[in-house]
């Protein structure tokens, strides 16, 4: 009963997947305040992360610049700060390295959530910045993520290439186990078979990763020496 429920959840969460992205297929993401970096947005992220986005696009209307430390570090304060509560904050502080497209609010929200927060997105906005630096792309949150790599040279060269996923390969190795099983216990022979060849693929995968353990370390060894 274990093994069946545990394929059928496997089997619903594929469903939900599938059903997910052919929703982001049919369905266009209008930007609402017309910004470059909404635009950005709305092309990247999917239909639920997008919206996060633009909740966050509207908080920051609420937050206006009051110091600007010549591109390096940023105040915004809250446009009706008399009227928060006591214990509300209303000033915070944002750090830019503008060379690495990195930005780093003191309210540490989006290394929280993933999601660049209001206070960063206005000082994103106000600088003219045309789309969301790459290194505050979380994969996870894009259309993309059930691909197999992140491409460097942006999102719309991303590889076709579908990689098989852990799980895929987990329910696949799982169920042919239970085949083998199920096979192997006809009689002595049987499973004395099962045994020895599942004993052969044991050394033979233990084989395998050191190999690739060995290229690994000498590709690294490579890059270190800069050859």
């Amino acid at each position: 009963m274990f093994i069946k429920q545990y394929t059928k959840l496997i089997d619903d969460r594929e469903k939900a997947d599938d059903e997910s992205e052919k929703n982001k297929t049919e369905k266009t993401l209008n930007p609402y305040f017309g910004y470059p970096i909404e635009k950005h947005a709305a092309k990247i992220y999917t239909p639920s992360v997008f919206k996060l986005f633009k909740a966050e696009m509207w908080k920051s209307s609420s937050y206006v610049i009051v110091n600007n430390s010549e591109g390096a570090s940023y105040d915004v304060k809250h446009v009706d700060d008399e009227n928060r509560d006591a214990w509300s904050r209303v000033i915070f502080t944002i750090t830019a390295d503008r060379d690495r497209g990195h930005y780093k609010c003191e309210c540490r929200l989006y290394e929280h959530f993933g999601i660049i927060y209001c206070h960063i997105m206005l000082v994103m906005v106000q600088t003219g910045l045309m789309e969301i630096p790459e290194c505050h792309i979380m994969k996870r949150w894009t259309i993309q993520a059930r691909e197999g790599w992140f491409a460097n040279n942006g999102l719309d060269n991303y590889s076709v290439q579908i990689a098989v996923s852990r799980t895929i390969r987990h329910k696949n190795l799982y169920m042919n186990g239970l085949d083998l099983v199920s096979v192997g216990e006809y009689d002595d022979t049987t499973a004395d078979l099962d045994v020895k060849y599942i004993e052969i693929a044991k050394k033979k995968i233990s084989k395998y990763k050191k190999l690739q353990g060995v290229r690994r370390c000498n590709l690294v060894m490579v890059w270190k020496l800069g050859l």
